[in-house]
């Protein structure tokens, strides 16, 4: 919990109880255990309580686990490449790959957009499977992903989301002969 307020003070509460002064200072990170309503207010000398923001903890699904990840892959330009990830947990995992981390927005002729996060020649099938074939050297991190969701219809019931990742680089070697 943050405040931008040098002399603010946040209270905080478990309970769904409205925080005063007399509630617990948040002074360092805070164990909360579903089901929880966390509610917490700004207490500046002189000045009004801030607004009370509110967040309310619930169990959501069983969370997968991706088991042992290789950290580096290597592959060579032009040559056809795979690996397997696995993961425990859940029956019903998904699993994706994006790449191109640290960079969120670009601006282009004053327009800000989200450029593609992706390598077009690495793509994760459903079960798992990292593969592609890469057109040329380099240096690729990329996130993968095992993910699972309840609600089996989000447009009537959101649903809650459970995810797992890890960070692996590819190491693209040039085309043999190069």
């Amino acid at each position: 919990m943050l405040t931008v307020h040098p002399t603010g003070a946040i209270h905080y509460t478990l309970d769904g109880s409205e925080p005063t002064a007399r509630s617990p200072r948040y002074d360092r990170p805070v164990t909360v255990t579903p089901p929880a309503t966390l509610k917490a207010v700004c207490l500046r000398p002189g000045l009004k309580p801030s607004r009370v923001a509110t967040a309310v903890f619930t169990r959501g699904p069983a969370r997968p686990r991706i088991a042992a990840a290789p950290p580096l892959l290597k592959a060579r330009a032009g040559k056809a490449f795979s690996v397997r990830f696995a993961a425990e947990g859940p029956k019903d995992i998904h699993w994706l790959v994006a790449g191109k981390t640290g960079e969120t927005y670009r601006t282009y002729e004053g327009h800000s957009y989200n450029p593609p996060r992706h390598f077009p020649w690495m793509e994760m099938d459903p079960n798992g499977l990292l593969h592609g074939t890469p057109r040329h050297a380099g240096v690729y991190p990329v996130i993968v992903s095992a993910w699972t969701m309840t609600g089996k219809d989000p447009a009537r019931q959101p649903g809650q989301m459970a995810a797992d990742a890890r960070m692996v680089i590819v190491v693209v070697e040039p085309a043999a002969g190069k």
